[in-house]
């Protein structure tokens, strides 16, 4: 520290991309082959271990001069001189790119499965839609015709009234329908996160339920993938709100940040016990794999005015995904 030198080893060396003696850095010479997008948290955490006088220990990515891209785990101590002045830096460097690679298949694959999850309910949600909307509002329309057939001769008036009826349930059918068809034909957010959620709430919640959307911030920040796993979160939020709560009142929120996006859905229902694993229909279970999965968090909670509430962060490194 006092005297700029340092001194690597030759398995060192080779973990850069080069051959034992060449490769003998200053502080500022290592911190560049660091790769751009952790280079700044690497400088901060080296700089507040060497102020602290306290161990450090980090993972990062590493170019080398070919331009390969490598993982390494470092572990540093520092040693301070009989003034209590930091005077060395001690520490190791593994090379840990395999074992990357490996957590990321891994990861891939279980996106692969929590996808082939969410395609399944998908499916479901769709049969329900079908049958608990469209299917009951041609019930009611076939039933008004019938009706009208009826009445035609001997209640004229009731008759008309029925017939209408059969007409106003064809109309809210083929919109229901319409519906179905637009969220199955094109991504739900290609349009942006905040344009998403406002169709959703006019689709998904019910006239007799109040539904308002708050946001800040601007969601161009996410990438297309994190945008959509949000939206996927919070639309189970809401359609476990509207059918499991009884609520009159719903509250959506998303706020993004140079640092994270959060979203959250608070309902004026009944609420549920413990930390909602148990409840049931809520899928809980498949909102955290989804924001783990963006190294983020989903968790459930009782809001002051009471209700249910679930929140989802996902970190923003770099302003961006």
């Amino acid at each position: 520290m006092l005297t700029g030198e340092s001194r690597c080893s030759g398995a060192m060396a080779g973990i850069y991309g080069y051959s034992p003696g060449e490769f003998n850095p200053s502080y500022e010479g290592l911190l560049s082959k660091i790769h751009p997008d952790d280079r700044g948290r690497v400088r901060r955490t080296l700089d507040a271990s060497i102020d602290a006088g306290t161990p450090h220990e980090l993972e990062f990515r590493i170019v080398r001069p070919a331009g390969d891209v490598r993982w390494v785990h470092s572990k540093g101590r520092v040693h301070l001189d009989g003034r209590g002045v930091p005077a060395r830096v001690l520490g190791v460097f593994i090379d840990v790119t395999e074992q990357k690679q490996s957590e990321q298949e891994r990861d891939r694959l279980r996106s692969l499965e929590v996808g082939a999850h969410a395609e399944i309910a998908e499916r479901e949600r769709v049969s329900r839609e079908l049958h608990d909307r469209v299917a009951h509002s041609m019930g009611v329309a076939h039933q008004s015709l019938q009706l009208y057939e009826a009445l035609a001769e001997k209640d004229p008036v009731r008759a008309d009234s029925k017939l209408h009826t059969a007409k106003e349930m064809t109309k809210t059918a083929l919109e229901q329908t319409r519906n179905l068809s637009m969220e199955l034909r094109r991504p739900e957010t290609e349009n942006g996160l905040v344009p998403a959620l406002q169709d959703l709430l006019e689709v998904a919640v019910p006239d007799d339920i109040s539904a308002e959307l708050s946001t800040s911030g601007v969601d161009s920040q996410l990438s297309e993938h994190q945008r959509g796993q949000l939206y996927l979160i919070l639309r189970e939020a809401i359609r476990n709100a509207v059918r499991h709560s009884s609520c009159r009142y719903l509250t959506v929120g998303l706020d993004v940040t140079s640092e994270e996006v959060s979203g959250y859905v608070e309902d004026d229902g009944r609420g549920f016990e413990g930390d909602g694993e148990t409840a049931s229909g809520l899928g809980i279970r498949s909102m955290r794999e989804r924001a783990a999965l963006l190294e983020g968090t989903a968790e459930v909670y009782s809001p002051q005015k009471g209700g249910a509430g679930v929140q989802v962060r996902i970190p923003l490194r770099n302003g961006g995904g």
